[in-house]
């Protein structure tokens, strides 16, 4: 879909993973670096560092001095399932 806008000349903001698969960023590549002056923009963005979560866990930590081990959990299921993983 991604590129699908870039090729209508619309610029796109994308949150990560850019592409699911090897194929679908080599296109998005391709299409990039062939691109001229006046190409609409790609841009991808990555909001968890702006979550709640992510907010708490700096701010509890931004003082500490001695090394920590952080585990975490996403939820990304309905994403694995539509890939059929």
């Amino acid at each position: 879909m991604a590129l699908r806008a870039l090729m209508a000349g619309k610029h796109v903001l994308v949150e990560k993973p850019l592409a699911l698969n090897r194929t679908q960023l080599d296109s998005l590549s391709r299409f990039v670096e062939a691109a001229a002056a006046d190409t609409p923009v790609l841009q991808t963005g990555f909001n968890r560092r702006h979550s709640n979560y992510i907010c708490d866990i700096a701010r509890i930590t931004n003082e500490r001095k001695n090394p920590m081990i952080i585990n975490y959990t996403v939820n990304a299921g309905y994403l694995l399932r539509s890939l059929g993983l």
